[in-house]
Parts: C-alpha cells; structure tokens; sequence
C-alpha cells in the first residue's frame, strides 16, 4: 500500500500519474477535517480546514480492506491542537499530524508484515503507525533533517526500527 498525505490542490495530478506511470490502482482517499483551521493572516482566502488522506495499491498487489473493524467514513473531524509534540521547545513539523489518523487508514487498508509506502513521510507519523501496528514499511524524505527527526521518534516511540 502506498500512502501519505497530499497537497489538496496536487493530489488528483500526482494520483494520475501513479496510475498511469506506475499502473497503482487508487484505493481511496480520507479526508482530515479541522474543526479549528488556522486563521488566514492575508485575508484573501478561505481558512485551510481539510487535508486528503490517499491510498493506492500497487499492480498485481492483492486488495486489503479490513472490513471487519467496522463502517467507517472516509472522513473525520478534529482539532489541530493537542496532538503536537515538542523537541527542543519547538513543533517537530510544520504540518505536523497525528498518528492516530495514520493508525486508523493503516488499519484498514493493510494487514501484519505487510509493506506500506510513504513517499512524503515528514517525521514518520505513518512509520509510527506502521511499527505499532506491525507493519513494514519505506519512508521517503527529501529534507534530511525531517528523516533523523523521523528516525529519533521511532527509535523513541518503539525502541528499535526492526
């Protein structure tokens, strides 16, 4: 499974491209609603108050649905404070998410030992997920300072990284 996070006004480009490029089959998308966006300072547009969330499946790669945990919608509210953590007296990530939301799309789209791609990992709230919920994983960053964030929080989270 291939997962991350996507820019809303990128996703539907880079979801194209996946599936034609690669042959990955879009799977879903989850769409994070914020019940307290963040004020825009400029005035010049509507407040960002949601984020998507897309899956895909790779060609040939068998379909995950965890149907079993229950109905669930392909969308959920909370608050963007509360779940920020702190290294140095500063957020880790400027879009920093929780992992519970990983946890959740992790859940239900793949199965233990299974490997899910995060192309945009930032500090590794997926990988997180992924670990907890004994799954493999690849995380891809290009800013290298997010990738020994990401590394300190696992080996701090879990305690090892295999």
């Amino acid at each position: 499974m291939l997962c991350s996070y996507f820019d809303r006004d990128k996703v539907n480009f880079i979801s194209r491209y996946l599936q034609d490029k690669y042959g990955f089959k879009c799977k879903g998308y989850y769409a994070d609603l914020k019940s307290n966006p963040v004020p825009q300072a400029r005035k010049v547009k509507w407040m960002n108050g949601w984020e998507i969330i897309g899956m895909w499946q790779k060609p040939g790669g068998k379909l995950t649905y965890n149907y079993q945990l229950g109905q669930a919608k392909d969308w959920g509210v909370r608050a963007i404070v509360g779940h920020t953590t702190k290294e140095d007296g500063e957020r880790i990530h400027p879009t920093q998410k929780p992992i519970s939301i990983a946890k959740k799309f992790v859940s239900y789209w793949s199965n233990k030992d299974d490997i899910v791609l995060d192309p945009f990992m930032g500090t590794g709230f997926v990988l997180i997920a992924c670990k907890e919920l004994n799954r493999r994983f690849i995380g891809i960053e290009k800013d290298t300072r997010y990738c020994q964030k990401a590394e300190r929080r696992l080996m701090n989270t879990i305690g090892s990284l295999f």
